[in-house]
């Protein structure tokens, strides 16, 4: 719990009573290998915070599963579309490693909004984030070869090279398995 007080508090800091309510509403939960904490269609109620593992977000548009994000240790992750609009999730979220993680429902980060005027200061700085890393993928796809892609995903999460298949690495970065290997060939 220290870690993600500290993550929070790097947003901004947090007074004791903050502290306290925040604690009293995050779970702590052990969510073991391929468990798929959202599926596609199902409303996401949850905010999750990985203490450890990797999770993924995941879309089959056509029937071939499609990796829209990863999560590792200390950092956050949802549907964030259906959490914040309470509609039908279009992804679903799958635990690609045993994972343990705080969990906060939507309905407790409501009344923490009502309850501290932080929290709706750590949201809105979380939300400014990940409108910019939404919008760097976006220019990526837009703009960066199939290598570029590759290598700005190695910068960005070196850890995961060893840990996931690369069909997952290949379907992230917009390119197929086949087109992966050859990449990894030429380097």
């Amino acid at each position: 719990m220290q870690k993600l007080l500290q993550t929070l508090n790097n947003y901004t800091k947090l007074s004791e009573s903050s502290t306290e309510l925040i604690t009293g509403c995050f779970v702590h939960k052990k969510i073991p290998k391929g468990t798929i904490l959202i599926s596609e269609g199902q409303t996401a109620r949850y905010f999750y915070w990985l203490v450890k593992g990797t999770m993924r977000g995941r879309i089959a548009p056509k029937g071939e599963l499609i990796t829209t994000w990863f999560a590792t240790k200390n950092m956050f992750c949802s549907s964030m579309p259906s959490f914040i609009s309470r509609k039908p999730s279009r992804e679903s979220i799958e635990a690609l490693e045993d994972c343990e993680v705080y969990c906060i429902s939507r309905h407790d980060v409501l009344m923490l909004f009502k309850q501290t005027t932080e929290m709706s200061s750590i949201v809105r700085k979380m939300a400014e984030e990940a409108y910019i890393h939404s919008l760097n993928r976006t220019y990526q796809f837009q703009s960066l070869s199939a290598k570029e892609r590759y290598d700005s995903f190695v910068m960005h999460y070196p850890e995961l090279m060893q840990k996931i298949p690369l069909g997952m690495i290949a379907t992230y970065i917009g390119i197929t398995q086949q087109s992966l290997s050859r990449i990894r060939k030429q380097l």
